[in-house]
Protein backbone atom coordinates (compact mmCIF):
# COMPACT_ATOMS: atom_id res chain seq x y z
CA UNK A 1 0.00 0.00 0.00
CA UNK A 2 0.84 3.64 -0.21
CA UNK A 3 2.99 4.87 2.71
CA UNK A 4 2.00 7.53 5.21
CA UNK A 5 3.70 10.81 4.27
CA UNK A 6 4.50 13.41 6.94
CA UNK A 7 5.50 16.92 5.83
CA UNK A 8 6.41 19.99 7.84
CA UNK A 9 9.23 22.21 9.05
CA UNK A 10 11.84 20.96 11.52
CA UNK A 11 9.91 22.84 14.21
CA UNK A 12 6.50 21.80 15.53
CA UNK A 13 4.74 24.84 14.00
CA UNK A 14 2.66 22.67 11.67
CA UNK A 15 2.47 19.19 10.19
CA UNK A 16 0.60 17.60 7.29
CA UNK A 17 0.00 13.85 7.42
CA UNK A 18 -1.27 12.14 4.28
CA UNK A 19 -2.41 8.54 4.32
CA UNK A 20 -3.11 7.71 0.69
CA UNK A 21 -4.49 4.20 1.18
CA UNK A 22 -5.76 3.98 4.75
CA UNK A 23 -4.79 0.90 6.68
CA UNK A 24 -8.12 1.08 8.52
CA UNK A 25 -11.06 3.42 9.15
CA UNK A 26 -9.67 4.84 12.40
CA UNK A 27 -9.56 8.59 13.03
CA UNK A 28 -6.53 10.45 14.31
CA UNK A 29 -7.31 13.71 16.10
CA UNK A 30 -5.46 16.87 15.07
CA UNK A 31 -3.54 18.16 18.10
CA UNK A 32 -3.57 21.89 18.92
CA UNK A 33 -4.86 22.89 15.48
CA UNK A 34 -1.35 22.65 14.12
CA UNK A 35 -1.80 19.46 12.17
CA UNK A 36 -3.82 18.47 9.16
CA UNK A 37 -4.49 14.79 8.71
CA UNK A 38 -5.60 13.80 5.22
CA UNK A 39 -7.22 10.41 4.86
CA UNK A 40 -9.66 8.82 2.43
CA UNK A 41 -12.91 7.23 3.56
CA UNK A 42 -14.96 5.01 1.25
CA UNK A 43 -18.30 6.43 2.40
CA UNK A 44 -19.96 8.77 4.87
CA UNK A 45 -21.04 5.71 6.89
CA UNK A 46 -17.43 4.54 7.21
CA UNK A 47 -16.36 7.98 8.38
CA UNK A 48 -19.17 8.28 10.93
CA UNK A 49 -18.41 4.85 12.35
CA UNK A 50 -14.84 5.96 12.95
CA UNK A 51 -15.88 9.32 14.44
CA UNK A 52 -18.49 8.18 16.94
CA UNK A 53 -16.00 7.62 19.77
CA UNK A 54 -14.61 11.16 19.25
CA UNK A 55 -17.97 12.97 18.99
CA UNK A 56 -17.31 15.10 22.10
CA UNK A 57 -14.22 16.66 20.46
CA UNK A 58 -15.64 17.33 17.00
CA UNK A 59 -15.23 20.86 15.68
CA UNK A 60 -14.04 21.79 12.22
CA UNK A 61 -13.94 19.37 9.31
CA UNK A 62 -12.15 20.22 6.12
CA UNK A 63 -13.51 18.40 3.14
CA UNK A 64 -12.61 17.60 -0.41
CA UNK A 65 -15.90 16.39 -1.86
CA UNK A 66 -17.94 16.72 -5.00
CA UNK A 67 -20.83 19.22 -4.89
CA UNK A 68 -23.38 16.40 -4.72
CA UNK A 69 -21.69 14.85 -1.67
CA UNK A 70 -21.39 17.94 0.56
CA UNK A 71 -25.01 17.97 1.75
CA UNK A 72 -25.05 14.32 2.78
CA UNK A 73 -21.73 14.57 4.62
CA UNK A 74 -22.72 17.87 6.30
CA UNK A 75 -26.00 16.44 7.55
CA UNK A 76 -24.39 13.36 9.06
CA UNK A 77 -21.33 15.12 10.53
CA UNK A 78 -23.49 17.84 12.11
CA UNK A 79 -25.74 15.18 13.64
CA UNK A 80 -22.77 13.70 15.54
CA UNK A 81 -21.38 17.04 16.72
CA UNK A 82 -19.40 18.87 14.03
CA UNK A 83 -19.84 22.63 14.35
CA UNK A 84 -18.12 23.77 11.14
CA UNK A 85 -17.57 22.15 7.74
CA UNK A 86 -15.56 23.90 5.08
CA UNK A 87 -13.61 23.09 1.94
CA UNK A 88 -9.84 22.84 2.13
CA UNK A 89 -8.17 26.18 1.62
CA UNK A 90 -10.52 28.34 3.67
CA UNK A 91 -10.31 26.71 7.10
CA UNK A 92 -8.22 29.61 8.43
CA UNK A 93 -10.64 32.21 7.03
CA UNK A 94 -13.94 31.62 8.85
CA UNK A 95 -17.24 32.99 7.66
CA UNK A 96 -18.55 35.74 9.99
CA UNK A 97 -20.64 34.07 12.67
CA UNK A 98 -19.00 30.66 12.25
CA UNK A 99 -18.17 28.85 15.49
CA UNK A 100 -14.58 28.83 16.77
CA UNK A 101 -13.47 26.01 19.07
CA UNK A 102 -17.08 24.84 19.20
CA UNK A 103 -18.33 28.21 20.52
CA UNK A 104 -20.25 30.89 18.67
CA UNK A 105 -18.29 34.12 19.37
CA UNK A 106 -21.37 36.34 19.04
CA UNK A 107 -22.80 34.63 22.13
CA UNK A 108 -19.70 35.70 24.04
CA UNK A 109 -20.44 39.34 23.20
CA UNK A 110 -24.12 39.34 24.16
CA UNK A 111 -26.14 38.89 27.29
CA UNK A 112 -29.74 37.83 27.54
CA UNK A 113 -32.31 38.23 30.29
CA UNK A 114 -35.18 35.79 30.64
CA UNK A 115 -38.60 36.71 32.01
CA UNK A 116 -40.48 33.68 33.30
Amino acid sequence: GEPVVVKGPKTLDWTVVYEGKPRDNSVELSPLSRSIIIKRYPSVDGLVGALNEHAFYLQTFGYCLGEREVGAYAKVLASIGATRLCPFGIMAIPTPGAPHDGVYSLRELTRAAVIE
